[in-house]
C-alpha cells in the first residue's frame, strides 16, 4: 500500500480526531506558557545564522572543501540560480516526490485505522504492532525514556502502549514512517546534513505540538507541519549531491533564503502528493518568502505562525547544542517570551539526552 493511500484513509474521518490526552509533564509546561500566551516576534538573525551553519559552516567543519575563492561571483550565482531552477522544475511537475519517498512498514495503516476508534483495546494494538520489530524496538525506546522514566524497564508491548495512549502512539508512528525519507542518504552533503535536518524537525514538530496545545488546537497537524516542512530540502541535498559537486554550498544569504522558500514550497507539494491535510499543507506554504514577519495580528494563531515560533525555537536548540551560540546569549532573552525560553529548555533537555523528542 503506497504512503499516499494509508494517509488518506487515516484522515478520510468525520473530523472525529481523537480526543488529546495531555501528559504531567504536557499539563506542566502548558500551564506555564498560558502564562504568557504572547509569543516574541521572531528574529530573522536567528533564522539566517542557523542556514548560515546548516548550509555553509557545518559541512566545511566536517571537512568539505567550500567554493573556490577564485570562482567568480558571476559563475557561483550562475551555480545557485541552476540549483533553484532544478528544484523548480521538480515541483513543476506533477508527480513532484514520485520515487522520492520509500514505502511505509504494511502495518503502519491497519493501527492508524485501530487509533481512530477509542475502544480498540491495548491488546489489539499490541498485538498489531508485534507483528513489525521496527515498531516494536521504538515503542519499547520510548516508554523506556527519561521521558516516562517507568520505575522498573518495560518489556511487555501492552504495557507500552498503556503508557504511550493513543495519541502518544499516533506521534510516534509518525515518527516512524518519515525516518526512511532521511534514512535514505546518498551523496556527501546529504549524508552529513539529513540526520541533522531530521534532529531539527523533531525538535520543531514537538514545540508545534506544544504551542498548538497552548492555543487550543488540535496538536497532530501541528506534529506533522513540523516534521514535513524540511522533506524538500532533504530533496534539494540530494539535488546537490547528484551535480557532482560535492562541497558546502556558499555561505549567501540570499542564496540560502531562496533555497529554503523553494523546498518549503516543494514540501508542500509533497504533502500534498502524500494525501495530508489542506491545514497542513497551508501551514508549510506559509513558511516561503518573510517567513519572519509577523506583524499581521490575524496570524498570530494560525497554524504557519506556531510553525514559524517552533522552527525558531528548533534552530536556537541546534546553534546552541552546537556551540555556535551560548546558553547565555543576550540576544535569546531579549527575543524569546518567557513560554517560548521553557520551551526552549525543555527542547535542550531531551536534545542533549538524545531521547525520543517528546514533552
Amino acid at each position: 500500500m503506497s504512503l499516499a493511500h494509508w494517509i488518506r484513509r487515516f484522515f478520510a474521518k468525520d473530523n472525529a480526531a481523537v480526543p488529546y490526552r495531555t501528559t504531567s509533564a504536557d499539563n506542566s509546561i502548558v500551564s506555564e506558557q498560558n502564562q504568557d500566551r504572547t509569543h516574541a516576534p521572531s528574529d530573522a538573525d536567528w533564522h539566517a545564522r542557523y542556514l548560515a551553519w546548516l548550509l555553509s559552516e557545518l559541512p566545511v567543519a566536517s571537512g568539505i572543501p567550500a567554493p573556490s575563492p577564485n570562482l567568480s561571483t558571476l559563475k557561483l550565482r550562475f551555480q545557485q540560480e541552476e540549483l533553484l531552477e532544478q528544484l523548480q522544475e521538480l515541483r513543476r511537475s506533477k508527480f513532484a516526490g514520485q520515487g522520492l519517498i520509500p514505502r511505509v512498514p504494511a502495518v503502519l495503516p491497519e493501527l492508524f485505522k485501530s487509533l481512530r476508534d477509542e475502544n480498540t483495546s491495548s491488546k489489539y494494538l499490541a498485538d498489531t504492532i508485534a507483528k513489525d520489530v521496527v515498531l516494536v524496538a521504538e515503542v519499547l525506546q520510548e516508554v523506556n525514556s527519561s521521558y516516562y522514566n517507568p520505575t522498573s524497564k518495560i518489556n511487555n508491548l501492552e504495557s507500552a502502549v498503556m503508557l504511550l495512549g493513543q495519541n502518544g502512539l499516533r506521534m510516534l508512528l509518525a515518527k516512524v514512517s518519515f525516518r526512511p525519507i532521511i534514512q535514505v542518504q546518498t551523496g556527501t552533503l546529504t549524508k552529513l546534513l539529513a540526520p541533522v535536518i531530521w534532529e531539527q524537525s523533531e525538535l520543531c514538530a514537538n514545540a508545534a505540538r506544544l504551542f498548538a496545545i497552548e492555543h487550543g488546537k488540535d496538536p497532530f497537524p501541528a506534529f506533522l507541519a513540523g516534521l514535513l516542512q524540511n522533506v524538500g530540502l532533504i530533496v534539494a541535498l540530494r539535488i546537490t549531491d547528484r551535480s557532482g559537486r560535492q562541497q558546502a554550498l556558499p555561505n549567501d544569504a540570499w542564496f540560502h533564503a531562496r533555497l529554503l522558500s523553494e523546498a518549503h514550497i516543494l514540501s508542500g507539494m509533497i504533502g500534498q502528493y502524500w494525501g495530508f491535510p489542506d491545514q497542513v499543507i497551508t501551514a508549510i506554504t506559509d513558511q516561503t518568502g518573510d517567513q519572519h514577519n509577523t506583524s499581521t495580528d490575524q496570524q498570530t494563531n494560525s497554524l504557519g505562525k506556531l510553525l514559524r515560533d517552533a522552527d525558531e525555537l528548533s534552530q536556537i536548540c541546534l546553534l546552541q547544542k552546537s556551540g555556535i551560540v551560548e546558553d547565555d546569549d543576550d540576544r535569546i532573552s531579549e527575543s524569546l517570551s518567557v513560554s517560548a525560553k521553557r520551551c526552549l529548555r525543555a527542547l535542550k533537555k531531551r536534545s542533549a539526552a538524545n531521547t525520543p523528542v517528546d514533552f
